[in-house]
């Protein structure tokens, strides 16, 4: 119980950083997204679930914006996701959740025709990309 508080806190820290220092540059790094890629490689839903909660909560409280209408659409599009539970694989639902919070994340804080979105998509598609090779073993050095 005291180690998820204390992952809780230092998710909100991140979430932290992210508003106040890094979103003032005009690339902004995805720091808030490097925990979902953790929990994409542990195959964690409720860890990314609980994360999301988390990321739309605390991003519009320090940003002094209307909190709960980015939350609230991400709840919508978490429970269409579930509704296909039963038919998709496990690793592909885990992906489709952390590729709906980067897009309603975005969506509702720079939009989509910004470079750090571009950047930080290919990024994420990148380790993507090698950690399918990697567990299909199609990846070797010769």
């Amino acid at each position: 119980m005291i180690n998820k508080i204390f992952i809780y806190i230092i998710q909100i820290i991140i979430v932290f950083i992210q508003v106040f220092f890094i979103d003032n540059f005009d690339y902004r790094f995805g720091l808030i997204f490097i925990p979902y890629v953790i929990y994409y490689f542990k195959n964690d839903y409720i860890g990314i679930f609980n994360y999301s909660f988390l990321v739309f909560i605390f991003y519009d409280f320090f940003k002094n914006n209307f909190v709960g209408i980015s939350l609230l659409v991400f709840l919508i599009i978490n429970s269409a996701i579930n509704q296909m539970s039963k038919i998709w694989d496990k690793n592909l639902l885990i992906l489709i959740r952390i590729l709906a919070v980067f897009l309603v994340f975005y969506f509702f804080n720079f939009g989509y025709l910004n470079i750090s979105f571009i950047i930080n998509l290919f990024l994420f598609g990148i380790i993507i990309l090698f950690n399918w090779t990697y567990k299909s073993g199609y990846f070797r050095f010769n």
